[in-house]
């Protein structure tokens, strides 16, 4: 089971904030968690962040700690198109 990573958004720099605060602004719920390594899939042990769009879906991103601030440029992009998507429908 995946245990909750708190106080990581204060690990982040301002424009990565500002987009995580944009996000959640528009619905989206944005979380990290620690994975476990998987040995069975060659994974090390890493974090998952992960973004619950409002009853549109859910995805996951998988990276180090270190990649934090690309994890959130990419989940940040994802949500925009997510939303393009459903508004221009």
């Amino acid at each position: 089971m995946s245990e909750m990573i708190l106080g990581w958004e204060d690990k982040l720099d301002e424009p990565h904030r500002e987009m995580l605060e944009w996000m959640r602004t528009h619905k989206a719920n944005v979380y990290l968690m620690a994975a476990p390594e998987d040995t069975l899939h060659d994974l090390p042990r890493e974090v998952v962040l992960e973004v619950l769009l409002d009853k549109h879906g859910v995805f996951k991103l998988r990276g180090h700690e270190r990649e934090l601030g690309t994890m959130i440029e990419h989940a940040y992009a994802t949500v925009q198109n997510v939303f393009d998507f459903i508004r221009n429908r």
